[in-house]
């Protein structure tokens, strides 16, 4: 499964995704999961797909775009995006309302903590 998780530039996002693979790899040993930038693995999706079970992605959220929605669709199953940027979530919608995309805002609360804290339980 491939998470695009995005914010302003893609710096917190890279963050997040981070101390997400941590805290999932001490939680869910099994899970083979990874986070790379979204230009990393639209160049060796393949790979990603082969090797992984779980893919968090970073990056901006200016990529998603109506030119580049289909390819979009092709690559990624959820799209979660930064407290930060909320106020593109409709604009985003949209664009992707075509296509089976999920894409929520992820809890400002949620997102600051786990920037904040040094780990991260997942229940």
């Amino acid at each position: 499964m491939f998470v695009y998780i995005c914010c302003s530039g893609g710096m917190s996002s890279s963050l997040f995704c981070i101390k997400m693979v941590t805290a999932l790899e001490a939680t869910y040993p099994a899970l083979k999961v990874r986070s790379a930038h979204l230009d990393t693995v639209m160049a060796r999706e393949t790979i990603y797909r082969e090797k992984y079970d779980l893919i968090l992605i970073y990056g901006g959220i200016e990529i998603i775009r109506p030119e580049n929605a289909f390819d979009l669709n092709q690559l990624i199953d959820v799209i979660l995006i930064a407290p930060q940027v909320a106020y593109l979530l409709p604009l985003k919608q949209e664009i992707l309302k075509d296509y089976p995309i999920i894409i929520k805002l992820i809890d400002k609360k949620i997102f600051g903590t786990v920037l904040v804290h040094r780990q991260l339980v997942i229940y």
